[in-house]
């Protein structure tokens, strides 16, 4: 998959600072820059390299062809979990925008065309701007093992 850009970022960090300050066993306010600092990273480790997103948070991505399987089964994406699609945008080369987001789905964190007939033609040039909702809801959604993760990874 194409790289992505966070549009929407997440609205807390999966774990409190609060939580994070009794595991650490610190009892003052003098590092709380410091630690709150140091959950994103830890958070911004934990999703890189287990290809997840903890928090709710909306991403756009590019593609310059259609995936393969978006058809059939429907193409994976490189992150879990995936909740929604929010648009689809094709953009053609001389700049005119088609909106098909009502012709494709989420089914179980792949994206699949359930549109009529066939998939929309890409030509040279085009390009398709994808949308999407990721991640769980909010922190209290999230699994106690990912949460001890972070916490030992801070």
């Amino acid at each position: 998959m194409p790289k992505r850009k966070v549009i929407t970022p997440p609205a807390e960090e999966p774990i409190t600072l609060e939580a994070t300050k009794s595991y650490l066993r610190i009892g003052h306010d003098h590092e709380d820059d410091l630690i709150l600092h140091l959950i994103q990273s830890a958070r911004a480790r934990l999703e890189s390299t287990g290809k997840l997103d903890l928090i709710s948070k909306t991403v756009q991505t590019e593609w310059f062809s259609w995936p393969k399987r978006i058809e059939r089964a429907g193409s994976k994406f490189d992150t879990f979990p995936v909740t929604a699609l929010s648009a689809m945008i094709i953009t053609f080369e001389n700049g005119e925008t088609l909106d098909v987001t009502n012709q494709f789905a989420i089914v179980r964190d792949r994206i699949r065309f359930v549109g009529d007939g066939g998939l929309p033609r890409l030509g040279r040039g085009d390009r398709v701007t994808v949308n999407l909702q990721v991640g769980y809801a909010d922190s209290n959604e999230l699994p106690d093992e990912l949460k001890e993760a972070l916490l030992r990874l801070v």
